[in-house]
């Protein structure tokens, strides 16, 4: 059951920073507290995105100094990956930031179903991060962030990864068809 703001791509990092949207004006922060933020880690759709044996289930209430932390890593992606769309070239500031992220809770390896499961170990919120950045660095490695895009809506923060290499919008549904309906009214309107 869909339970928070929508998870565009099934890419964690992604996803993470697309918990926060801008709807009819508002900006909307579906993890803005630690309880929004404990539903968006339980939600079934992210689950494409991580394994649930890698997630920190232990801590059933996360503490809001935690959200200051979460709500950090959040910005550090969304500018990075921002400056990365607008120059094509991922910068070495910002690989060293998600390293020590990964630094902080290191990973051990689990067997889970007959898959190597990488599961971070230590501090909760230090697990999530570890998590995150090393999706940051898998991307980083296998090209996949240079082809991180934001959409072309200016009134929407969602990032996805452009793979065709032509697609503009966060999904047609949300961004792609008010656009569309947008330019043919202005065109009704203008009499062409």
């Amino acid at each position: 059951m869909k339970t928070t703001g929508p998870l565009v791509e099934g890419n964690l990092a992604i996803d993470f920073v697309n918990t926060e949207e801008i709807r009819r004006g508002i900006r909307k922060d579906y993890i803005d507290t630690a309880d929004t933020f404990s539903v968006w880690l339980t939600d079934e759709e992210l689950e494409g995105a991580v394994s649930k044996e890698q997630l920190p289930f232990e801590v059933e209430i996360w503490p809001e100094e935690a959200m200051g932390k979460v709500h950090e890593l959040r910005e550090e992606i969304r500018d990075n990956v921002e400056q990365t769309a607008e120059c094509e070239e991922v910068g070495p500031r910002f690989v060293k930031q998600m390293e020590s992220y990964i630094e902080k809770a290191p990973f051990a390896m689990k067997l889970h179903e007959g898959r190597v499961v990488h599961v971070p170990v230590g501090d909760p919120v230090e697990k999530l991060c570890s998590l995150v950045a090393a999706d940051v660095l898998r991307m980083i490695g296998e090209g996949q962030l240079e082809h991180v895009r934001k959409c072309a809506n200016p009134e929407c923060l969602f990032m996805f990864v452009d793979r065709a290499g032509r697609r503009k919008w966060c999904s047609m549904r949300r961004c792609g068809n008010r656009a569309k309906v947008t330019r043919h009214l202005k065109r009704q309107a203008g009499g062409d």
